[in-house]
């Protein structure tokens, strides 16, 4: 099969080395395309002519068959030098110009996803929540809002019991290398108390779901893979496993036919191929749906429970360049994520980020003492 998959990521992304180890055992060549590497390393250029417009530099779309909008980088890497004014400027100009390319990238290649459709959903909380409901599946009673007001009554309606979470993930670095990640937490009292923090930013804030356990589902077109995250019982892992220093035990899970067409027609509504659903299953067997993650991590769950096929369902995903790929498609491509960490080529890739990279920036993330 001619041509190469262009994966549109971040440097040492083990999920899009995985696929790409996979597709070079098919003769098809991997080109990373790193939004830290640029402008600094990679560049680009877009030139519109009478009838027709041309990608050239870093990224030649000739002979591209595929595209995986996987992971987009924390920040442009700028050259060195600048004054902090100008950098900012070039990072901004950089990221909206790469934007644009994706948008004009390869016009003719099965993309993984959809890039109008990747924009609608990323981190659109509020819009999935809806179509969720929509498409019959129970939703967590929530509030997004910065009014203080709203935001006490709401905590005080669900007798304390509320969770807060981010629109947005966002990243805090001290200067000796530690990070912090806010990610879902208990709201407490002390949350309340300054009506000018509830207002500086908005947040979600969702009724605490009592749980039996939690539901990963991984969709790659029809092909639908469910595992069983065993979370209760361990406090660390009560509010949002995430935060634990261990995963919970994962399972694999038989999902409920009206789960499983219930994800796929928010799939079908948000245009996506692929991505990954978040449940809550209570003490009585209902299933309460949190979020979908158009890019979400996935192989994560074949390396804790190896009978999960998750690497070749999205490789599967991929040669297969059809949005009906379904599980009776993935017993030809049996490729496992073990064999890829086993191989030598696991360290070349690990190798070769580091090489032919630049590091995420941290540019622009608030630095904490």
């Amino acid at each position: 099969m001619p041509g190469h998959l262009r994966v549109v990521t971040h440097p040492g992304d083990v999920h899009a080395g995985a696929v790409a180890w996979a597709l070079a055992d098919r003769g098809i060549a991997t080109r990373w395309m790193c939004l830290s590497d640029f402008p600094a390393r990679a560049t680009h250029s877009f030139e519109l002519g009478e009838t027709a417009h041309a990608v050239s530099g870093s990224l030649p779309d000739a002979d591209c068959d595929f595209v995986w909008i996987r992971r987009i980088g924390r920040s442009p890497g700028v050259p060195d030098g600048l004054d902090a004014r100008d950098a900012e400027a070039c990072r901004r100009e950089s990221e909206r110009f790469f934007w644009g390319m994706l948008h004009v990238l390869a016009p003719q290649a099965w993309w993984v996803n959809p890039l109008t459709s990747f924009m609608t959903s990323r981190h659109n909380k509020l819009h999935q929540l809806r179509l969720a409901q929509a498409c019959g599946m129970t939703v967590p009673q929530t509030l997004a809002s910065n009014d203080p007001a709203r935001i006490g009554a709401f905590v005080r309606a669900h007798g304390g019991r509320v969770i807060a979470k981010p629109f947005f993930p966002h990243l805090w670095n001290t200067r000796d290398g530690r990070s912090y990640e806010y990610l879902s937490s208990l709201v407490t009292e002390q949350d309340l108390a300054d009506p000018r923090v509830l207002q500086a930013s908005p947040l979600i804030y969702q009724h605490f779901v009592d749980k039996a356990f939690e539901v990963r589902v991984a969709i790659f077109g029809q092909a639908v893979i469910a595992a069983r995250l065993d979370t209760r019982g361990d406090p660390d892992l009560a509010v949002d496993w995430r935060h634990a220093a261990k995963h919970p035990t994962v399972t694999p899970f038989q999902l409920p036919d009206h789960v499983r067409e219930g994800c796929l027609r928010v799939m079908a509504m948000l245009g996506l191929v692929h991505g990954s659903f978040d449940f809550i299953v209570r003490p009585d067997g209902g299933f309460v749906f949190l979020e979908v993650n158009e890019s979400g991590q996935c192989l994560w769950m074949e390396e804790d429970c190896p009978d999960l096929p998750v690497l070749s369902a999205l490789v599967g995903l991929f040669l297969a360049r059809r949005p009906d790929f379904s599980d009776a498609d993935l017993a030809q491509f049996p490729y496992r994520f073990a064999a890829f960490r086993g191989s030598p080529d696991y360290e070349a890739f690990l190798q070769g980020a580091a090489q032919d990279h630049l590091p995420v920036s941290m540019e622009g993330v608030v630095f904490q003492e």
